[in-house]
């Protein structure tokens, strides 16, 4: 298609969902958005979300707001476990445990995660019931009181698959007809009280689906064992345009899923970034969404751990570890780095690979390290889970082992230099009396946020994500 014919196709399919500059002249790129809310548990597989698919979406967050960051706490110890749905205020240094005292049984933030919606005015998580019925939930938070109004909650599938919200409704997939092996549904669910669910596309086990920070528009991504095709749907007047396909379709081999290889949009609504990993290794796309450029700037970041040329790479991992994350101008993207290249180089390592990488929106330029792991048999080689960067861009935090205390996880929050030979520095400024601990170069850190359990016991910390919101 030639750029001219795509951005009008794209403008008109826009036109009652975002403010692009859609007349013949360009006009200047439209203000920064709020920060990109990307969700959980970047430490599993790519996607960033666990089993459930939970991920938090592209709903704006309240400008002037205080800075939370939300997270599930999973902790386990004298044969009891709880899971904590938790608002921390970075300002008051304030924790909110929104669900204290209320049961699995009626919310269960255990099984897949509890996601709040970036307002934390939402809550929607997906429990398994019997015979392996995924029930997806949706419960409002009664922001006076600082709890999950569990007494107002409705159920909304029995057999829901990913999740996430935009500013008025909560996206969902869902197996369609599992005997008939029709796909799997795209729904869209009003949060308001009896709102309607409506079905809006059709995919296959290797589709799905990503919000926007347009309430209206989807990002539906359609999968054959060798190609992925990227559509945007307005959900206003249902227009699709097709945007682009990796991979050629009537091959074989199953190379692509919606899962393992996530598309987003960035929050200033001009590109889109994809992760791929066909032909043996991964890859980070930016394609311009106006059309203007009819092909996708690529990164090629290393071979995938199955290749032969494993860890021959220009960056020593095997795996993409989440979904791209944006910065709040859309200037950045965020990828989480895995492997076990050390282990590979030297048997007696005992432990894999995690660094997360910063690139710029033109992802051909060199990325930044940002967290720059030590690679020894040392706690300060930090196993990064999940992870998320502060609004304002100059700390990411991240989930990883304790000092010497296995089973039990951390946040810990670490500042972001631009100098990769500057020492390592980290937030050790909220509890003057937790002990710090010095990492292989005499430098000190600390855990941001820790909870203490007996002998035994384990801490899990779950879907980091910053967000900005009023009156919590």
């Amino acid at each position: 298609m030639r750029p001219a014919l795509a951005r009008a196709l794209f403008c008109a399919l826009l036109t009652l969902t975002l403010p692009l500059a859609c007349d013949d002249d360009p006009a200047p790129a439209p203000p920064p958005a709020t920060p990109d809310m990307a969700p959980p548990e970047g430490g599993a597989e790519v996607g960033g979300a666990e089993a459930g698919g939970a991920e938090v979406g592209g709903a704006e967050v309240e400008p002037g707001g205080d800075t939370y960051l939300t997270y599930n706490r999973v902790v386990s110890e004298g044969g009891e476990t709880r899971a904590d749905l938790v608002a921390f205020n970075m300002s008051a240094y304030d924790e909110v445990v929104l669900n204290e005292g209320v049961s699995l049984e009626e919310m269960d933030c255990l099984s897949y995660g509890c996601v709040l919606h970036p307002d934390l005015s939402w809550v929607a998580w997906i429990r398994r019931g019997a015979m392996s019925v995924n029930e997806l939930w949706l419960a409002p938070v009664d922001k006076a009181a600082r709890r999950v109004d569990v007494g107002a909650k409705r159920k909304l599938s029995d057999a829901a698959l990913t999740f996430s919200f935009t500013a008025t409704r909560l996206v969902f997939t869902e197996v369609k007809d599992q005997a008939a092996r029709e796909g799997n549904a795209v729904k869209v669910a009003s949060l308001a009280e009896g709102g309607e669910v409506r079905e809006v596309d059709l995919v296959s086990d290797l589709g799905g689906f990503s919000v926007t920070r347009a309430d209206d528009l989807l990002i539906v991504v359609k999968a054959t064992l060798s190609s992925m095709t990227v559509f945007f749907r307005n959900l206003a007047n249902d227009q699709i345009l097709e945007l682009y396909t990796f991979g050629e379709a009537g091959g074989t081999g199953s190379e692509f899923s919606a899962t393992s290889n996530p598309v987003r949009f960035s929050p200033d609504n001009t590109y889109v970034a994809a992760i791929t990993s066909n032909q043996l290794t991964w890859r980070l796309h930016a394609l311009d969404a106006t059309g203007a450029a009819p092909e996708p700037v690529t990164h090629e970041l290393f071979p995938s751990q199955t290749s032969p040329g494993a860890c021959s790479g220009p960056y020593p991992f095997t795996s993409v570890l989440n979904e791209p994350r944006f910065s709040a101008s859309g200037d950045h993207i965020y990828v989480l780095f895995g492997g076990d290249c050390s282990q590979r180089e030297n048997p007696a390592a005992n432990r894999r690979d995690y660094d997360v990488y910063r690139f710029s929106r033109d992802v051909s330029a060199a990325p930044l390290n940002v967290t720059r792991i030590t690679r020894a048999n040392h706690w300060s080689n930090h196993d990064l889970g999940a992870f998320d960067v502060t609004p304002d861009e100059r700390q990411v935090a991240f989930v990883a082992t304790r000092p010497n205390k296995n089973g039990v996880k951390a946040i810990w929050l670490m500042d972001i230099n631009e100098d990769p030979s500057a020492p390592a520095s980290f937030d050790c400024s909220r509890d003057p009396n937790m002990t710090p601990a010095l990492d292989l170069n005499g430098d000190r850190r600390c855990e941001f946020i820790s909870t203490e359990v007996t002998a035994g016991g384990t801490v899990e910390y779950r879907g980091l994500s910053f967000t900005q919101a009023r009156d919590l």
